[in-house]
């Protein structure tokens, strides 16, 4: 007798449960996919690259949005040492990203120390100019602020060379008179190679335009009264055997300010109560005084410190107005609103987070030991109960000890995930509706979540290679590569273990606007190798369609279905099927929903 049964897909990974007990509609895989709160599962959006490389070395410190702009921390060329034969200095610079499509380029803000860079952002002034991105990365932490009207131009020659940045090193010196910038070397080096570089990377002035004859000097004046002083990013040119010099110009797109009276070294950053509390790895919090982000006078009492006992690896704001405290061997949380009523409590005992995996969505995830955690808030007030939303996960994590291994983490508000990377490329994914992995040909190194001013969220990551891309945003691909992605279906054994099933024919929904080839691969039994090995199907499909009224024009195909169900064969006998999923497209992420299989009883099991 010919029946039928449809099973609706969700549930994410589970590699805990046993095989056989496993609900038919969560998988023993999942690569590249991830569960949408609607249920089934979605082939995830890919990313795209902003801008050109940041200019520098090694891999991306930080990236942040902020209002419409991105921002970006990258290390440079070492500084020469101040007498030649010395150690270089090493640092980090701040760069925003200005113009359009081909005309896109990093822009020079100012100075950073050389550590990974951690953002908050708010208005602790509650005026109207008063919203501020605050940043630290191991040094001095800084702010910035959007500028009241239009970025301000240099108005003059004088007034760009001014505010140029100089790495100058061994006593070499510059003056500034009448459109000339004169370099100067007092030790009679020669100084060769000099170059203005313009907004676009173009040399506004060569060598030869600077010496005419190539001939060398150890004072070298540049005539810059040809050039309009806002088409110059920087000046470079060499002194003897020193390394190549710079003095390079700082954009005014945005507010930089130093928080000179901040302490030093602090490596997590969070606005809290109104003041800007700052974190130190050794274990201490430090905070402002209230309402006053810059200022740390602890004489007042509005400053202070509070020690926390353990190695911090992060801070994450909580329900219930708290902030809590991530170590390396338990969690704190903070309670009160100022110096007068502060008061750290521990919250987990014997169980902390690693470091930059803490994010909070609702309510706060971390990596812990035996992977994702999350503090649950009880009905009892102002107290939280650990929970692991991750169990069905722990193998991936203690068998390749990725909880050691954390690069990056963030949330997307827009589908409810929490997102934590890897150093090896790979990533977990975790909605309301389960847990799934990723991985990417750019290794993450930081990433950033936010929003632009429409609303419109911004997901950032910076890779190993000085790039900077941006999550989702209907990337159809991994900036311009194809997707690969996998997901294994858990066995079904269609509510009867013990009885043989003849199956014919599956009907699989999907729903997207994509036209990918996916295919398709049947197994039997859980593996055994008695059950003939059925030959992989693919399925082909395009879909887009809308409902009048909702959709908008030029958005999907008028002539397609809002649902898609694909007819598939199968052939085979046995217990349970389940069945592995590929497909390695740049087209629109596909949704699968569930399958319609059709099949016929046959004998019970014999022993």
């Amino acid at each position: 007798m010919s029946s039928s049964a449809y099973t609706p897909l969700g549930g994410g990974i589970d590699l805990v449960t046993p095989p056989a007990q496993l609900a038919p509609g969560a998988c023993l895989s999942a690569v590249n996919y991830d569960c949408p709160v609607t249920g089934g599962y979605r082939r995830i959006e890919g990313y795209t690259q902003i801008g050109p490389e940041v200019p520098g070395t090694g891999p991306m410190l930080g990236v942040v949005s902020f209002g419409s702009y991105e921002l970006a921390v990258r290390q440079q060329v070492d500084i020469p040492a101040e007498e030649e034969g010395g150690d270089p200095a090493e640092w980090a610079a701040l760069f925003v990203r200005e113009g359009e499509d081909a005309s896109e380029t990093w822009r020079f803000v100012s100075e950073a120390n050389l550590g990974r860079h951690e953002w908050t952002e708010g208005n602790v002034l509650g005026t109207e100019g008063g919203r501020r991105l605050y940043g630290v990365g191991g040094g001095k932490p800084f702010t910035l602020a959007l500028p009241a009207a239009e970025a301000a131009d240099y108005a003059s020659i004088t007034a760009l060379v001014t505010a140029m940045e100089s790495h100058f090193a061994d006593g070499v010196t510059f003056t500034n008179a009448t459109d000339v910038l004169t370099l100067k070397d007092p030790k009679g080096r020669d100084i060769t190679g000099a170059t203005v570089l313009g907004r676009d990377g173009t040399a506004l002035l060569s060598p030869a335009d600077v010496t005419g004859d190539g001939t060398t000097t150890t004072e070298m004046a540049i005539d810059l009264a040809s050039i309009e002083p806002n088409d110059i990013e920087r000046v470079t040119f060499s002194v003897g055997s020193l390394p190549q010099m710079s003095m390079i110009v700082p954009d005014k797109t945005l507010i930089h300010t130093e928080l000179t009276d901040a302490p030093n070294g602090a490596v997590f950053i969070k606005l809290f109560k109104n003041h800007l509390f700052l974190g130190f790895t050794e274990g201490s919090i430090q905070h402002s005084e209230l309402g006053k982000p810059a200022e740390w006078d602890a004489s007042t009492g509005g400053a202070g410190e509070i020690a926390v006992g353990q190695t911090l690896t992060g801070l994450v704001l909580g329900r219930g107005g708290v902030l809590h405290v991530l170590c390396r061997d338990t969690i704190q949380t903070l309670y009160g609103s100022s110096s007068a009523d502060w008061r750290l409590e521990v919250t987990v005992p014997n169980s902390g987070a690693r470091p930059y995996s803490g994010q909070s969505l609702m309510q706060p995830y971390f990596i812990a030991e035996r992977g994702i955690g999350s503090l649950e808030a009880t009905n009892a007030y102002g107290d939280f109960r650990p929970m692991q939303p991750g169990y069905q996960v722990e193998p991936i994590f203690l068998q390749e000890r990725l909880f050691t291994r954390v690069k990056a983490s963030a949330i997307s508000k827009q589908r409810a995930q929490y997102r934590v990377w890897f150093d090896n490329g790979t990533g977990v994914y975790m909605s309301p509706t389960g847990i799934t992995t990723v991985r990417f040909p750019a290794q993450v190194e930081v990433t950033h979540s936010g929003e632009r001013d429409t609303g419109a969220e911004v997901l950032l990551f910076g890779d190993d290679k000085g790039n900077v891309y941006r999550l989702d945003n209907n990337a159809t691909s991994f900036n311009g590569a194809p997707i690969e992605a996998f997901l294994t279906l858990a066995y079904n054994t269609l509510k009867s273990p013990s009885v043989r099933k003849r199956f014919r024919r599956v009907f699989w929904d999907v729903r997207s606007g994509s036209n990918a080839n996916i295919s398709i691969l049947t197994d039997f039994d859980y593996g055994r190798v008695e059950t003939a090995t059925p030959r992989r199907e693919f399925i082909q499909f395009l879909l887009g369609g809308g409902l009048w009224d909702v959709a908008n024009w030029n958005q999907f195909s008028w002539s397609s279905p809002s649902l898609g169900q694909e007819p598939m064969n199968v052939s085979g006998t046995g217990t349970a099927i389940n069945f592995a999923i590929y497909s390695n497209s740049d087209s629109e992420p596909h949704e699968i929903l569930g399958y319609d299989i059709h099949f016929e009883q046959r004998r019970r099991r014999r022993g």
